[in-house]
């Protein structure tokens, strides 16, 4: 079981991995239309750095993807999608985010035009 200085330390590599992957998508997508590009950083995004609990009886989070591929795996008993819900609530999120931002600029261009 980890410390909890070590937990931090894990953590802080993540994230830092976490952020090069994002500069890479953000440079594999540069390429495609700027719509599907935004969609494309926005779900990178909530696959890498949506948390979910490791075990439901502790505190110890994980990225979801992480615990979903672990639970798909590992677990017999139990909700092994446990990890589904929060990755499909942060995704629409995303999505309806990225909607409303297409929709308000658009209108913004009409009215300036």
């Amino acid at each position: 079981m980890l410390t909890g200085f070590e937990y931090m330390i894990v953590w802080v590599i993540y994230t830092v991995a976490g952020v090069f992957a994002m500069l890479i998508v953000a440079k594999i997508s540069s390429f495609l239309p700027s719509q599907v590009s935004s969609l494309m950083k926005a779900l990178a995004l909530v696959l890498l750095f949506t948390p979910w609990f490791v075990n439901e009886g502790q505190g110890l989070m994980a990225p979801a993807v992480i615990v979903l591929i672990f639970d798909m795996l590992v677990k017999e008993q139990g909700e092994p999608l446990r990890a589904f819900l929060p990755l499909m609530v942060t995704s629409f999120i995303a999505i309806l985010s990225l909607i409303i931002h297409y929709v308000v600029t658009g209108l913004l261009r009409k009215k300036a035009a």
